[in-house]
């Protein structure tokens, strides 16, 4: 069964389509993909960095605790924000020209939501 040039597409296909896409182009950009995987880890490893006993009430630094928790959340942001960044000026040109033949809305920011 053809599709006439004018038919639209339900919002689960565009949704179903735009997540395989969006799977496969993350796995073909390795940078995105190892920076994703490894801050996790990375920042895990900070406790061990700093020492355990960072959160010992009698014996704990506050300081130390403070300033660790300022360069996890410091460091979660701007891992973001230049993911978020990299990601826009990346589909920028793709939105638009999908945009021009019928991509709704909704299913376009959902598949990024779910796979990133």
């Amino acid at each position: 069964m053809k599709r006439s040039p004018g038919a639209r597409i339900s919002a689960w296909r565009q949704f179903l389509i735009l997540s395989a896409r969006n799977i496969k182009i993350l796995f073909q950009d390795m940078v995105s993909l190892a920076l994703m995987l490894g801050i996790a880890p990375l920042l895990g490893l900070e406790d061990f960095v700093w020492g355990s006993n960072l959160y010992n009430p009698v014996t704990g630094d506050a300081a130390k605790l403070i300033m660790m928790w300022f360069i996890t959340g410091l460091t979660s942001i701007l891992v973001g924000a230049v993911s978020s960044i990299r990601e826009i000026v990346k589909e920028t040109d793709i939105y638009r020209r999908e945009r021009a033949v019928n991509l709704r809305i909704v299913p376009y920011v959902l598949s990024k939501v779910w796979v990133r």
